[in-house]
């Protein structure tokens, strides 16, 4: 991806982000288990409800708002439409990201190794590569045994 590719997609996102302040509400991991969670045979329930509210209000009960159920209503199937599509992306924004890396990480092994090469064969430049590089790759015992130091 060209560098003005990615600027553009970053400002997009500065921009959702901006959008969506005092749309979006941010949740503790304990207020979120304390929380019903809406399944789609629920989401069918609870659309029902709202609409037979609406048909026979004299079964409301008076600490009920059907208005307020019906905003909940449209703004839960709106954050499920929104969240779902921000899920494919984030899905297909990961997966690119693992094939990037993927083929990145093995074109630098493959690099790592080629300087490993030009240590052998005294290339300028190679042995700060290679000091530089190796870090990544602590001593193992060799197969004679010796103990090394352990990788932290």
């Amino acid at each position: 991806m060209s560098v003005e590719k990615y600027q553009k997609i970053r400002k997009l996102i500065d921009e959702l982000y901006k959008e969506m302040d005092g749309v979006v509400v941010p949740l503790s991991e304990e207020d979120k288990k304390e929380m019903q969670r809406l399944g789609a045979k629920t989401m069918e329930f609870v659309r029902n409800t709202v609409k037979h509210a609406k048909l026979t209000p004299e079964l409301v009960p008076s600490f009920i708002d059907v208005k307020e159920m019906e905003k909940d209503l449209l703004t839960t199937e709106q954050m499920r439409d929104i969240s779902l599509s921000l899920e494919k992306l984030s899905n297909l924004v990961g997966d690119t990201y693992v094939l990037a890396g993927s083929e990145l990480y093995d074109n630098s092994l493959i690099f790592y190794h080629s300087v490993k090469g030009g240590v052998r064969a005294n290339i300028p430049g190679a042995e700060e590569a290679y000091e530089d590089l190796s870090v990544r790759f602590p001593g193992r015992p060799s197969k004679a045994g010796e103990e090394q130091e352990p990788a932290e």
